[in-house]
């Protein structure tokens, strides 16, 4: 679920909330892992939108996704473990 905070007023103009449910579609990992990443590899932490409701801000969620490492399509390593 998209909130577009300009209409929700949660932060600046034009900005998108994403929740949680929403991270996990996009990054194939637990909630664990997620809350782990917060603390040692400096994944976004949440926005709190309510009692029981956490998003987080899209841009920052794609800016550390861009900046992770990427394994290359093709690395000839990984086809010697046979």
């Amino acid at each position: 679920m998209l909130i577009d905070a300009e209409r929700s007023g949660n932060c600046s103009v034009g900005r998108k909330i994403i929740t949680m449910q929403d991270v996990l579609a996009i990054i194939p990992a637990t909630r664990q892992t997620l809350y782990r990443w917060m603390e040692s590899e400096g994944f976004p932490r949440p926005i709190k939108l309510g009692k029981f409701l956490i998003g987080f801000r899209e841009a920052e969620v794609m800016a550390w996704i861009s900046s992770r490492p990427r394994l290359p399509v093709g690395n000839d390593d990984l086809d010697d473990r046979r």
